[in-house]
């Protein structure tokens, strides 16, 4: 737990300069207060143009937050890279800022580490949500890459893709029965010439097996894609794609 602890700080900074900080108490809703009804407190020291911040839980004086940010008064403005921590010690998520928004690959962990982790993919102010259990590897060892310089597309964008979906996916009458909603999250590969495969589902709509395999049939359908690029040149890119259900 201690050479967890310590990894992490020593990633931005020596614990020396650690104790050269002032020192700022919150509640558990992150207000400022007195050292006696704190939950948190925070140390900040200047690094260049930007702070090098730490949050630490007061009862076990362990990080919950590791971070660069470009401003801490009157409110704290993320920039570069952060880790977050559970009470245990353990990383609940790391990842980076541009200016205060979560840009590139977020990675979010379990608190027993046992299960699964998380990618949260921000291009562009919007994101994909990727469960990604353990046991499943999603072909790395064929060199698919999460990201590229170049996202592959489908044609026309986002909002064709949405309109071909809305058109093609047949909502189950689970559904309708019932008046449910809820979401299958679908992965597959766009291949270096646009076409798809490898199309799996990443994370099930809970209780409607029905949704899950309409998400798969729809996305088998789709026509190729742009395909992304990487130093200009094509790649095998795995895309991540959610698909909603809901009882009009």
């Amino acid at each position: 737990m201690k050479q967890l602890l310590f990894a992490g700080i020593s990633l931005f900074v020596t614990a020396t300069s650690i104790a050269q900080t002032d020192t700022t108490y919150y509640t558990k809703d992150w207000k400022k207060c007195e050292k006696a009804e704190a939950e948190y407190y925070r140390t900040s020291v200047k690094q260049g143009e930007l702070y090098l911040v730490h949050d630490m839980y007061m009862k076990t004086n362990t990080p919950q937050m590791i971070a660069y940010c470009s401003s801490i008064d009157p409110n704290l403005i993320n920039e570069g890279k952060s880790i977050f921590y559970f009470e245990s010690g353990e990383k609940s998520s790391e990842g980076n800022y541009t200016n205060d928004k979560k840009v590139g690959i977020w990675t979010t962990w379990d608190e027993d580490r046992k299960d699964s982790l998380v990618i949260d993919i921000f291009i562009d102010g919007t994101y994909q949500n990727i469960h990604v259990p353990k046991s499943q590897s999603f072909n790395r060892e064929m060199n698919v890459k999460y990201m590229s310089e170049i996202m592959p597309e489908y044609n026309g964008g986002g909002s064709e893709r949405i309109k071909f979906i809305s058109k093609n996916v047949v909502c189950p009458k689970v559904i309708r029965d019932k008046g449910i909603s809820g979401t299958s999250y679908v992965t597959f590969v766009v291949e270096k010439d646009g076409s798809i495969s490898g199309v799996k589902l990443l994370r099930d709509f809970v209780n409607c097996p029905e949704c899950d395999q309409e998400a798969l049939r729809v996305v088998k359908m789709m026509p190729n894609w742009i395909p992304g690029l990487q130093h200009g040149r094509p790649v095998r890119v795995q895309f991540n794609m959610p698909i909603k259900f809901k009882a009009k």
